[in-house]
């Protein structure tokens, strides 16, 4: 297990302290979950990209079959 060191503000880290974000659970899930909100917003700029360059509208179908693809491709990174 890797071991950070941190630096922040005095009143931010008061705040995390106190709200009990500084304990390794809270900040796994809090990192985990940045991490997948940053792929979804990779995810989402590949896609509107796609879109502007084709600038063909997507159906609802079609979407819904691209997070599928998103949702099983990072199921799979994750095995």
């Amino acid at each position: 297990m890797k071991q950070l060191q941190v630096n922040l503000p005095d009143a931010l880290a008061q705040q995390v302290l106190a709200a009990g974000l500084w304990e390794s659970e809270a900040l796994t899930d809090l990192l985990t979950a940045e991490l997948h909100r940053r792929e979804a917003a990779q995810t989402f700029a590949k896609l509107q990209g796609l879109h502007q360059a084709t600038q063909v509208a997507l159906s609802e179908s079609q979407v819904m079959e691209e997070v599928k693809a998103y949702r099983h491709e990072r199921l799979e990174s994750r095995s």
